[in-house]
């Protein structure tokens, strides 16, 4: 990155009114939070939701549609089982994130 590039990047640009009232707000929510949950396997198990569902479904779909835009060749076979990928992973997510929240709901943590 160029020292030009470096002195162009968005928080430097950005108005500081908008940037200190959005970091106010984030530290706020933060810290809001923080008091709220009252233990933390509550956070990993959304970020898990999110994250396996990365992992095994969304990146592999991702990195093979865009190859095949950026070089050519795929095979429809594996492009609409990259689309399938895609599905799964967006119903995993759902699953993770429903049993966390009916985790919650009924005092399991």
């Amino acid at each position: 990155m160029t020292a030009e590039q470096t002195n162009r990047l968005a928080y430097k640009q950005m108005n500081p009114i908008y940037y200190y009232s959005a970091v106010l707000i984030c530290w706020a929510i933060i810290l809001v939070l923080s008091i709220v949950i009252q233990s933390v396997t509550i956070i990993f198990d959304f970020a898990s939701a999110f994250a396996i569902t990365a992992i095994a479904f969304i990146f592999p779909a991702m990195f093979y549609l865009k190859g095949v835009e950026r070089f050519g060749n795929g095979v429809t076979s594996r492009t609409r089982l990259a689309y399938l990928y895609y599905v799964l992973g967006f119903i995993n997510c759902a699953l993770g994130i429903t049993s966390t929240v009916l985790n919650i709901l009924h005092g399991s943590h």
